[in-house]
């Protein structure tokens, strides 16, 4: 991640030297064990997917965690290529590089937000 966190590092050179359907599978799995095992806020996940008239809130969820595993074992392998890599995967717009540079120079963090 390049923040000083050197497992987090460690974790993401790991993932970045994995073959893409291993990188899956693990995304898979870290879903499958947060959201069915350790079952974070799955209760809150699914009385919300009730409320909103989700059909089969249990499989709706089932589903959301496994997208999430895998989003999150891909920002690893992202992470773990190094800057160019994620550098040729950022469309930015009109003046977003300097306004980026402008931020990063206040010696603080900078929080990106993106749709997706």
């Amino acid at each position: 991640f390049g923040g000083g966190d050197i497992a987090a590092d460690r974790l993401a050179r790991v993932v970045a030297a994995l073959p893409p359907p291993v990188v899956a599978a693990f995304g898979i799995t870290v879903g499958w064990l947060v959201g069915s095992v350790l079952r974070v806020r799955r209760r809150h996940v699914e009385m919300a997917m009730t409320r909103a008239g989700v059909p089969s809130p249990a499989t709706a969820a089932r589903g959301m965690y496994t997208s999430l595993g895998r989003a999150f074992a891909e920002l690893l392998w992202l992470a773990g290529q190094g800057p160019s890599a994620a550098a040729r995967l950022v469309a930015w717009g009109p003046g977003s590089t300097e306004a980026f540079d402008a931020a990063l120079a206040h010696g603080r963090g900078v929080v990106l937000a993106a749709s997706h």
